[in-house]
């Protein structure tokens, strides 16, 4: 039930229907807290939206329940980042590159958020 109702969420936003796929992935989570997919596709669709302080609870929820997922925590860092909390955007950008090293765009949202946070040598050290 659960993979079909995500593969109905998948579906909605393929075709522009944000409101179907955040209702997909909240009745997911309804019936199965612990789902991990259903999180995080929850947490990306409200962070598209704009609503960056219920993400990043749901982010939050999702790491707790994978805490080695680098995109996932490099998403949250996003948010974090995008919610003005830079010193906690770096920190999570530190731990998604301590499980991917090569991640790209972990490394570039770093150095933004430590240009931010008013730590540019540390953001041209990083690059």
């Amino acid at each position: 039930m659960s993979e079909a109702l995500l593969n109905q969420a998948a579906l909605a936003l393929r075709q522009g229907d944000v409101g179907k796929a955040e209702h997909c992935c909240r009745e997911v989570l309804k019936r199965d807290p612990r789902n991990f997919e259903a999180c995080d596709a929850l947490a990306v669709i409200l962070s598209q939206g704009g609503r960056l302080a219920e993400a990043a609870n749901f982010f939050e929820h999702a790491l707790m329940l994978n805490p080695q997922d680098a995109i996932t925590r490099a998403s949250y860092g996003d948010v974090l980042r995008a919610s003005g909390r830079h010193a906690e955007a770096v920190e999570q950008y530190d731990r998604a590159l301590a499980t991917q090293p090569d991640f790209a765009e972990a490394i570039l949202s770093r150095a933004s958020a430590l240009c931010a946070a008013g730590r540019p040598s540390e953001a041209l050290e990083g690059l």
